[in-house]
C-alpha cells in the first residue's frame, strides 16, 4: 500500500506558504487574511485530543470511467473523483477574513490548497493500488472547502491503476469479475473511515479488444 494523500500534498504545497500561527497579527482584516489559523501548541503530525472516538473520516468515490481491464496483468484502470471530508475542531477560525461566504445560513470558504500543509491531513490508502495520477490539463484540478463547522472538504480528479488477484476469465463471456475497492487510513490513528461509491453509467463504453489467457481474442465488455 501507499500513503496516497502524502502524494497529494506534493503536488499542492509549492510556493510561498503564509504563517497560520495565531500570534502573528492573523486577526488584522485584509483581502489576503487567511480564513483560519492554529494554536502554537497545534501538531500537525497527529489529531490531538478528541472528544468523539473513533475520529471519522468522510470518503466519497465517483467513478466516471473504467477506462481499462487488463486480464494479463490482473488490473483495472478507473477514472474517478476522490472526495474527503473531516472536522478538525482545534482549527480557530478568523471570522473577519473577507474569504467568507454566507449562502443558505452556511458559512464557508474555499482554501488555499498551500494553507493545508498546517493543519492534520488524512494519509490515506488505497488497497492493491498499483498507479495513482492526478488528472490535470494545464494544472491540477484538485480544490478544498471549510466550512464554520470547521469542517474541511477536499476533492480532487485522479485516474488509478488496482491491481484485482480475483479476476478469473476461464468462463469469459459468462463470467463476473470482482476488484476490491478498499480505502482506509495509513496511520495508527484511532480514525474510521465511512463513505460511498458512485458509478457513472452514463460514460460506460466499451473497452479495447484484449487477449485472455487461453489465447482468444476478446472484446473487453463494458459489464465488468
Amino acid at each position: 500500500m501507499i500513503t496516497v494523500f502524502t502524494i497529494l500534498l506534493l503536488s499542492m504545497c509549492e510556493g510561498a506558504i503564509p504563517n497560520l500561527k495565531c500570534n502573528n497579527g492573523i486577526n488584522s482584516t485584509n483581502e489576503t487574511t487567511p480564513p483560519f489559523c492554529v494554536m502554537e501548541d497545534y501538531d500537525k503530525r497527529s489529531l490531538g485530543p478528541m472528544e468523539n472516538k473513533p475520529f471519522n473520516i468522510s470518503v466519497v468515490v465517483k467513478i466516471d470511467d473504467i477506462q481499462e481491464i487488463n486480464d494479463h496483468k490482473n488490473t483495472v484502470e478507473l477514472g474517478m473523483v476522490l472526495s474527503l471530508s473531516w472536522i478538525d475542531s482545534r482549527l480557530h477560525l478568523v471570522e473577519n477574513s473577507s474569504s467568507w461566504v454566507i449562502e443558505d445560513d452556511y458559512l464557508w470558504t474555499t482554501l488555499d490548497l498551500e494553507l493545508l500543509d498546517w493543519i492534520w491531513t488524512p494519509d490515506l490508502d488505497i488497497l492493491h493500488i498499483n498507479d495513482f495520477r492526478i488528472k490535470q490539463i494545464f494544472e491540477t484540478q484538485e480544490w478544498a472547502v471549510l466550512y464554520g463547522s470547521k469542517r474541511i472538504w477536499y476533492e480532487v480528479p485522479v485516474e488509478i491503476t488496482l491491481n484485482c488477484p480475483l479476476f478469473d476469465f476461464d468462463y469469459y463471456p459468462f463470467d463476473t469479475q470482482i476488484c476490491d475497492l478498499k480505502i482506509g487510513s495509513y496511520s495508527q490513528c484511532d480514525c474510521e473511515c465511512r463513505g460511498a461509491v458512485f458509478y457513472n453509467k452514463t460514460n460506460e463504453r466499451k473497452l479495447k479488444k484484449g487477449v485472455n489467457k487461453r489465447g482468444k481474442n476478446t472484446a473487453l465488455a463494458k459489464n465488468y
